[in-house]
């Protein structure tokens, strides 16, 4: 049956992912008294993460059809600036955790909707491309059939799960630096 491995996923990474939306910079983006540099400081984290996970997915040379150059593209847009990642510190090492990885980024994309009503509305002289990006239902299907696909062997179901449990501990991690007393400037 379709989407079952997501599911696992879901199931698997629910606290580590529950967790970031109690997050104190992440967390802003919801909140109607955000400010424009609440929501630099969470762009940037989202910048991190989104460029880390392309990042390691084009040195690992997987799934074109799962680029995040989109993502972003538009991120820097927001930013105006070149956007740092993690990627000499954090690696997949294969594809079924990359895998696991791409399901979180790619799941991300359905909270963008909220995030945008209420950015838009608070800060609407600020960009807003990444918030603006579509889902792409039709990738997050295709993402969906491969998660199933590669779930057929145990093991990759267990390296899947380490790499999406990985990717939210990276986004945490990109929301903690966002909090450096360095960033009250942005």
């Amino acid at each position: 049956m379709r989407g079952n491995t997501r599911t696992h996923l879901s199931n698997c990474t629910r606290n580590v992912h529950t967790a970031l939306h109690h997050d104190p910079v992440l967390s802003r983006l919801v909140d109607t008294s955000i400010s424009r540099t609440d929501y630099m400081r969470a762009l940037s984290a989202f910048a991190v993460f989104y460029t880390t996970i392309e990042t390691q997915r084009k040195i690992l040379d997987l799934w074109p059809e799962y680029s995040l150059d989109a993502e972003c593209a538009a991120l820097q847009m927001d930013l105006g600036t070149n956007v740092s990642n993690l990627a000499s510190s954090f690696k997949f090492g294969c594809r079924a955790t990359a895998l696991g990885g791409l399901y979180v980024a790619y799941g991300a994309a359905f909270g963008r909707a909220h995030m945008r009503k209420n950015c838009v509305a608070r800060i609407p002289e600020s960009s807003h491309a990444f918030l603006k990006l579509s889902n792409q239902p039709d990738r997050w299907r295709s993402l969906v059939d491969t998660l199933d696909t590669f779930a057929s062997n145990h093991l990759a179901l267990r390296r899947m799960e380490t790499g999406a449990t990985i990717a939210f501990q990276l986004m945490n991690r990109a929301a903690v630096d966002m909090r450096a007393p360095a960033l009250q400037r942005l």
